[in-house]
């Protein structure tokens, strides 16, 4: 019973970090499946269109390269440079994460601006 208390994927933090994951990448699957007709994409110019999507996809992966260094932390014999490494790894994802939000947030502004 303490070896399952342990372990990182049964976390509640880990959980509800996963839902929301999954949450978001439905909806931007959803709207990138709808928002060429929904939202009048056609007749945006084709830098908003790319623009877009391919920040949609980047939100999606940097969620997923976050979720996916949480749920795998680093093990070495070292503990503190293990720890320092990790903290390193997520301020990398962390960076990211926001960068690709930024993009995500420009992009959804700019094809609704765009005409």
């Amino acid at each position: 019973e303490l070896l399952m208390m342990t372990k990182i994927k049964n976390h509640p933090k880990i959980k509800k970090i996963k839902i929301k994951f999954l949450i978001e990448a439905v909806l931007l699957f959803i709207f990138s499946a709808v928002y060429y007709t929904g939202f009048d994409g056609a007749d945006k110019p084709l830098w908003a269109n790319v623009f877009l999507i391919v920040s949609a996809i980047g939100y999606i992966i940097a969620r997923f390269v976050g979720w996916y260094v949480l749920q795998n932390p680093l093990k070495d014999d070292n503990l503190k440079k293990s720890l320092i490494h990790f903290q390193n790894k997520l301020n990398q994802v962390a960076f990211s994460i926001l960068f690709s939000a930024f993009l995500f947030g420009s992009a959804f502004i700019s094809f609704f601006t765009s005409s």
